[in-house]
C-alpha cells in the first residue's frame, strides 16, 4: 500500500523501527560496514565536505558510536577553528536515529527543526547534484509525517530534556 513512495514507518517496518529506537550503537561495526559507510559518504558529500571525503579512509571504529565519534571529531578538525567548543552533524529525515545517537552520547544535544511542508517540498525540488530530483508529493507527505510523529516522540520520552524543537511557524523566531 505505500508503494511506490515508502517511509518504513508504519506496518510491516514497525519491529525494523522499535530495533532502530531502542538501539544504543554500541553494536559492532565491522571493516565492510564501515567500507560501505564510506563509500556512501563518498558518493553524497563529495561536493559538499570534499576535504572530509579526501580522508574517510582514516576513519575506524568498533562500533557505530566510535566510528561516528571520530567522523564528528574528523569534521571539527577540518572545518572547525581552534577555538571550537561544540561540533554537530544535520540529519534531514533521519530522526529514528536520534535516540541512538543521544544513548552513545550522553552529552549530545539535539534541536529538531520541523519545517513547512511546503517550504521541504519547494526546496527539495529546486536541488542540485547527488540525490537531487522531483519527487511525488506523497513520497514528502510521508517523510515529514514520519519526521514530525518521531520529533513528539523523542520530545515526549526521558531523551526530551536534552532535546528542543523548533518550527517556522513559530511566531517568536
Amino acid at each position: 500500500p505505500e508503494r511506490p513512495t515508502p517511509d518504513w514507518f508504519l506496518d510491516p517496518r514497525q519491529p525494523v523501527l522499535r530495533t532502530l529506537l531502542d538501539a544504543d550503537f554500541s553494536e559492532a561495526m565491522d571493516a565492510a560496514t564501515q567500507a560501505r559507510v564510506r563509500a556512501d559518504i563518498r558518493r553524497w558529500k563529495a561536493v559538499q565536505h570534499p576535504r572530509l571525503v579526501a580522508r574517510l579512509d582514516e576513519l575506524r571504529g568498533d562500533t557505530f558510536a566510535e566510528f561516528y565519534r571520530g567522523l564528528v571529531t574528523r569534521m571539527a578538525e577540518l572545518y572547525g577553528g581552534p577555538d571550537i567548543r561544540m561540533a554537530g552533524t544535520k540529519f534531514s529525515w533521519c530522526e529514528e536515529f536520534l535516540p541512538a545517537l543521544m544513548r552513545a552520547f550522553p552529552d549530545m544535544r539535539v534541536v529538531l527543526l520541523v519545517r513547512d511542508l511546503r517550504a521541504i517540498v519547494a526546496s527539495q525540488d529546486s536541488k542540485r547534484g547527488p540525490g537531487a530530483g522531483r519527487r511525488p508529493l506523497l513520497f514528502y507527505i510521508r517523510h515529514w509525517r514520519k519526521s514530525v510523529a518521531l520529533t513528539e516522540a523523542l520530545l515526549d520520552s526521558e531523551l526530551g530534556a536534552r532535546a528542543c524543537m523548533v518550527s517556522d511557524q513559530d511566531t517568536d523566531l
